[in-house]
């Protein structure tokens, strides 16, 4: 080997392990980090001792250098590379051992053009920069001389699209004369309609993507084997959608089949603007959970964009070529897998998740806080005064626990009232509504053969339990309104925000929850969170009160649960009648508005459909939180979302490849995590050990049990999961040292105090 050569090598491990990637960040990084909210799990040790053995370190990494030099990169670990003592020590099972020679040496690899191109388009997506910034960052780039760096938007496009384009169907224009939707931009093609010389008002749009290709693009990542594995249903855990009933039913009648869940949704373009887009979206069920919702693996039905929100009949215009597609797709279809298998499927549209006005619109009933506005059962509700001094009234669903309860909606029961002809049917508005049991037409899905229109619109946590119950809850303890009431807590809000700032939450929470005293801004994922862990903070309720309040919480915590058994399935049926049953007690029919209603049918959702994770619309959220980011022009939004969507899957797929730059992979990892497909992440789910315990006392005590030399850890990582011990960043709100752990055959919950390793 030259001494050229012999030099160069030298310079690229000193620089590959004295990367950020390799090594061990310090503290003051570490908690600003947490200071920002920055969710990832850097390995951290103290800035001080990195500080004083600063030059032995220094001495170390030319030791390792020459170790890897006169190994002839042969070595496809590190683990070789020792510190001296009271220095920053790497871990036997470090991540760096997950990783083989080549990939380490790509560590410090130049990207390629496509990797760049990928990596920006994440930028833009996550700092909603427009395509004229891009332009602007290549160019600096390139006057940096940055190597393989994309001319400007338009080159990214074409690299990135070039590979994956996604087809779509012309522009529709919909009429609000006539209900129908046009080809032409500037009239309606019905000769009979009164907006055929020109449209009075700029129509709405609508953009359709077939779903075919995209289901076809989707498998072709995946193995045959991956969809041919046979649900095992002798488990007693309904967790999975396939362990649902649903599910089972369809197994018993066919075979070669895959699923489907729907969820359509409005977005908000800006809030300064009054344009929004209403986004029709799927994915496969079969795919894991992590799969699942990630972009490349969404399927986008159609998009709608306007001014104002949809009618029903509108919606029934955009869910027409849609369903005619299911339809055709009911019947067998050639998929082409990853390893070259033609799988013959047929794709089947089972469940459907959807806060509730949009809910309203896809089964055509009344609004949720009228009569009949509940979509899995028949309740009319009663109508009463908004307060004691007003005349106007509102209608709550309050159940009784002597009375029978409504009965539910489902596919005969809807036949039955749409098999009534038009002229049997009461004109005026509230009879006929009443008469009709709230239906308004007809619904589209009905015509899908596995779809129930009545069952088969899930229980949605997000707007039902979290932004919906127990919103309301915070609303009647903390409102001035309510402040003479029993249940009010207005005059402890401060007591409660105190308890509330004490608490410690898992490192996976995605949103750490703000001061009580914000309630009113608190975002879903704030509201789950100070419901399933923060509950005791409310303990300054009257006892009744607070009783009623734990019925929630431990019926959110069973149904939030990776797995359930039919004990804890009838637990939640069990809880969730009893807190519906005692809400009207308690607070009064008043309150008990449509989301508290709904809380009795959560059982049923998961008998049938599995656990709730399935079918949140938190995932579905996520995912329409990133196409909103993409919006950047004033007009043919639709359009612009459809040709983002392409350019999005492209670059995520291409950061999922495992030629991908792993420096940038690592990067992305910390900006945006959820475009990453684990799999490819080798050393994200090391076991590990981290960040040693220098307490001489602990060490000396806990040593004597053992009779031998051990080590004291703060944090460890097994099986993907993060622990740490109880005293590890007392400041931070964030803490793993809860466990949970089975004692003999009991089962106990105990903090960790130390970790150890011999």
């Amino acid at each position: 080997m030259s001494r050229t050569t012999l030099w160069r090598h030298r310079q690229r491990a000193k620089k590959f392990i004295n990367d950020d990637v390799l090594n061990d960040a310090s503290l003051e990084d570490h908690l600003r980090d947490e200071e920002n909210n920055i969710d990832h799990d850097e390995d951290v040790a103290t800035s001080e001792l990195q500080s004083n053995n600063q030059n032995d370190y220094n001495a170390g990494v030319d030791q390792c250098i020459n170790d890897l030099i006169n190994d002839n990169n042969k070595s496809k670990s590190i683990e070789h590379i020792q510190e001296e003592p009271n220095e920053l020590e790497y871990d036997s099972n470090s991540e760096i051992d997950e990783l083989d020679n080549e990939e380490i040496f790509n560590l410090s690899a130049e990207p390629t053009v496509k990797d760049i191109a990928a990596v920006l388009i994440v930028l833009k997506i996550r700092h909603r920069l427009s395509n004229r910034c891009i332009d602007h960052l290549c160019q600096l780039m390139r006057i940096l001389k940055t190597p393989n760096v994309p001319s400007n938007f338009a080159h990214i496009k074409s690299m990135l699209v070039s590979e994956e384009t996604t087809n779509f169907t012309p522009t529709k224009f919909f009429c609000s004369s006539c209900k129908s939707m046009s080809d032409n931009e500037k009239q309606c093609c019905n000769p009979t309609c009164k907006e055929s010389s020109g449209f009075s008002a700029k129509p709405n749009t609508f953009v359709r993507i077939p779903l075919r290709s995209q289901i076809q693009n989707v498998l072709s990542r995946f193995p045959s084997s991956y969809f041919e594995k046979v649900p095992k249903f002798n488990r007693d855990y309904p967790s999975d959608i396939s362990q649902g009933e649903v599910y089972k039913e369809i197994v018993k009648k066919e075979n070669n089949f895959i699923t489907l869940l729907m969820n359509v949704d409005g977005i908000e373009i800006a809030t300064s603007s009054k344009s929004s887009l209403w986004v029709i979206s799927f994915v496969i069920n079969e795919l894991k959970k992590k799969e699942r919702f990630q972009i490349q693996n969404v399927l986008v039905g159609g998009i709608g964009a306007g001014r104002s929100k949809p009618s029903r009949a509108e919606m029934g215009s955009y869910l027409r070529p849609i369903v005619n597609e299911l339809l055709g797709l009911q019947r067998e279809h050639r998929f082409r897998t990853s390893d070259g298998v033609y799988l013959t499927l047929k794709v089947y549209l089972i469940a459907g998740s959807f806060d509730k006005p949009a809910q309203a619109l896809v089964q055509n009933i009344g609004e949720a806080n009228g009569g009949y506005g509940c979509g899995r059962c028949c309740i009319m509700g009663i109508i009463v005064p908004i307060n004691n001094d007003s005349s106007k009234k509102i209608h709550v669903f309050p159940l009784r626990r002597n009375e029978n309860h409504p009965k539910l909606r489902s596919n005969f029961t809807y036949d039955v009232k749409m098999a009534i002809p038009e002229h049997y049917r009461p004109k005026e508005k509230y009879t006929r509504r009443d008469f009709m049991h709230g239906y308004l037409g007809e619904c589209s899905l009905r015509e899908l053969r596995y779809f129930d229109v009545g069952r088969g619109f899930a229980f949605d946590t997000l707007h039902n339990l979290y932004r919906g119950t127990f919103s309301r809850m915070l609303d009647l303890w903390f409102e001035s309104t309510y402040r003479k009431e029993p249940w009010s807590l207005y005059s402890k809000i401060k007591h409660v925000d105190i308890r509330l700032s004490t608490h410690k939450f898992p490192s996976t929470t995605c949103r750490i929850p703000r001061s009580i005293l914000k309630y009113n801004q608190f975002k879903a994922n704030e509201l789950r969170s100070v419901l399933l862990f923060g509950f005791s903070s409310f303990s300054f309720l009257p006892r009744k009160y607070y009783r009623h309040f734990v019925l929630l919480v431990i019926a959110a915590h069973l149904c939030e649960s990776r797995s359930i058994s039919p004990d804890q399935l009838s637990y939640i049926r069990q809880l969730t009648t009893e807190f519906v049953y005692q809400f009207p007690l308690l607070c009064g029919d008043r309150q008990n508005v449509m989301c508290i209603h709904l809380i009795v049918h959560l059982a049923d959702s998961i008998k049938d459909f599995g656990g709730v994770y399935n079918y949140s619309t938190f995932n579905f959220e996520s995912y329409l939180g990133t196409l909103r980011e993409t919006v950047h022009s004033t007009r043919r939004h639709a359009l612009e979302v459809n040709s983002n969507i392409g350019i999005l899957r492209s670059s995520c797929l291409c950061i999922n490849e495992t030629s991908f730059n792993l420096r940038l992979k690592e990067f992305i990892k910390r900006i945006q995590p959820a475009v990453l497909n684990d799999r490819n992440l080798k050393f994200q789910n090391s076991d590990k050990v981290k960040n040693i315990d220098y307490d001489k006392l602990k060490k000396t005590n806990i040593q004597s049990l053992f009779g031998k030399d051990i080590t004291l850890y703060k944090t460890m990582t097994f099986k993907g999961v993060r622990y740490t011990t109880v005293m590890y960043q007392t400041i931070s709100a964030k803490n793993d040292s809860c466990v949970m752990y089975k004692l003999g055959t009991k089962i106990r919950i105990g903090f960790i105090i130390s970790i150890i390793k011999k």
